[in-house]
């Protein structure tokens, strides 16, 4: 039988996607009725602080937001309580949640582990490794002298026993600050760096003791509050509302771009993931937009040695009435768009079809995507969830439409079934069919171009083949004296570090534009152009690229 505590909680998760007025007062009763301090059941306990996060995010009014509020400083105070007693069951159980007192172990990049150690100090440390001892083994035998081969290959032991063997350290958060401390001492380039670190495969553990950093109180900076009672769809024509300007970036201070880029690193984190362009965001280069109905946007931008060779990634997190609702990024090649969305799992049965128009509006009116594509796994392939929940009517509703004209056909004819019969439902053999192409959304028919940078990175290496038999050292040679030609030929005066970083990643495109039988097929003024794009790719952000 279900406790008094379960059927308020049952109830008002029921209820909390409603927004009528008797709903708005339902709720409210619902929350002064329910005491978090009685709840015993720790499943309960997860699913209440989810729901008040998404009544946060959604809330119906003054009222129904600040009795969310209060209940969520009482469901946090109840899980400090377990975790300041002799509870391990209990404690264990709430490890994952992200809840404030939890703990959390997961594995992460180097660049994140490196946040985390600097940003929590001893709440942060080394929990574990997966890897074989023989694997610890000769990852330290390539970090150390030869002359320590006793102490890095005898015995058969874990990573925290080795690291004490070496080190002498014994604290776990020591041991993770030493072994950070010895790859990047001994590491030629942050990629080898990055490669050694995942092959020790280390898990960290993280306490979420600070007053922040934790799913509860993680926000975004503070905008106006939108409230939903008896709201109406805010939106009916979402391709109209996509094609509508945009207000610029809201103003930033310094601190402002660092707390947006630690936000969504703990957002991240909190639920063990990670982006490139959030691990490696540019502080100085995050942007934050407000585009109305209580959905704010920040936009982050690689550091310029991380980014990519061909298309530019540009992460997001998305909130809600500042509650981070959705995460993702835009991979953008001229006016194509690659795009997906991950909407956090307490924010699901918000309005994510108006969360997703807002990024595909953003993308469009601050980076010109014109092309925007979602590919397949984003609806089911090889992704049972996203079969299974009807992913591809998401992506359908905005206005994106398989590439093929067979499977257009037969989402037309599906969609009518849905428009005649609300209660009809696509079945999974017909969903899996639609997986067999991309889905895009097409605002305007000049957008160029409609191959991705797959398609450019295909053709470098064809060419590599054709033209010099595979051999990249004599291919790096020829392209990069043609870019010195062309360098010197614009006359354009290039820092130190804008000339390193052109001839680390750009050489490689003069394959692709240039046959090497024939001379450079650009004009001076053209070859001036070609220079100035390749440079705008490590600018503060990428948007002139």
């Amino acid at each position: 039988m279900q406790t008094h505590a379960a059927l308020l909680v049952k109830e008002l998760t029921a209820l909390k996607g409603n927004f009528s007025g008797e709903a708005a007062a339902k709720k409210l009763q619902l929350l002064q009725q329910t005491d978090p301090a009685a709840i015993r059941n720790i499943s309960l306990l997860k699913e209440y602080h989810g729901c008040l996060l998404f009544m946060l995010a959604y809330p119906d009014n003054r009222a129904v937001y600040k009795a969310a509020l209060q209940q969520l400083q009482q469901v946090t105070a109840a899980v400090a309580a377990i975790f300041n007693r002799h509870a391990p069951q209990q404690q264990y159980s709430l490890n994952g949640s992200g809840i404030f007192a939890s703990e959390l172990v997961c594995s992460f990049s180097f660049e994140m582990a490196q946040w985390l150690l600097s940003n929590f100090a001893e709440d942060a440390g080394l929990h574990s490794s997966s890897a074989a001892t023989e694997k610890i083994s000769s990852v330290f035998e390539l970090l150390l002298p030869k002359m320590e081969y006793q102490q890095i290959t005898q015995s058969a032991y874990s990573l925290q026993q080795r690291i004490q063997q070496l080190s002498g350290q014994t604290n776990p958060h020591h041991q993770l600050q030493w072994l950070l401390q010895t790859i990047q001492q001994n590491s030629t380039s942050s990629s080898i760096r990055d490669h050694l670190y995942e092959e020790l495969q280390v898990f960290i553990y993280w306490k979420l003791n600070h007053p922040f950093y934790n799913l509860s109180h993680l926000r975004s900076l503070s905008l106006q509050k939108i409230y939903y009672a008896g709201t109406a769809a805010p939106v009916k024509d979402l391709t109209r509302y996509i094609r509508k300007k945009i207000n610029g970036p809201l103003p930033l201070t310094a601190a402002d771009k660092k707390q947006l880029l630690d936000t969504a690193r703990a957002g991240l984190a909190l639920h063990c993931r990670e982006t490139d362009p959030v691990s490696f965001g540019d502080s100085t280069a995050v942007t934050y937009f407000d585009m109305g109905h209580g959905i704010s946007i920040a936009l982050y931008t690689m550091q310029p040695q991380r980014r990519f060779s061909i298309e530019s990634y540009i992460g997001y997190m998305a909130f809600v009435n500042s509650v981070p609702a959705a995460y993702g990024g835009g991979w953008l090649l001229g006016h194509r768009c690659k795009i997906g969305i991950n909407i956090f799992p307490v924010l699901r049965g918000g309005n994510s079809t108006l969360l997703f128009a807002a990024l595909l509006r953003l993308y469009h009116q601050y980076y010109n995507g014109q092309r925007f594509v979602v590919k397949p796994y984003q609806f089911g392939k090889n992704n049972p969830d996203g079969l299974r929940s009807g992913a591809f009517w998401f992506y359908y509703k905005p206005g994106f439409r398989p590439v093929t004209a067979a499977l257009q056909q037969l989402a037309e004819q599906e969609d009518a079934k849905k428009q005649a019969d609300k209660k009809y439902r696509t079945p999974l053999p017909i969903l899996k069919q639609f997986t067999a192409a991309p889905v895009e959304l097409l605002l305007h028919t000049t957008a160029v171009p409609a191959y991705d940078g797959g398609d450019i990175s295909k053709a470098i290496t064809k060419k590599m083949i054709q033209h010099f038999a595979g051999n990249r050292q004599q291919a790096l040679l020829y392209c990069t004296k043609q870019l010195k030609k062309m360098i010197t030929a614009t006359g354009i005066p290039l820092t130190k570090a804008q000339r390193q970083l052109l001839f680390q990643q750009w050489p490689w495109m003069l394959l692709f534009i240039n046959d090497t039988t024939a001379a450079l097929p650009f004009t001076k003024k053209e070859t001036q152009q070609f220079i100035r794009l390749l440079l705008s790719k490590f600018n503060t952000d990428e948007r002139d690229y």
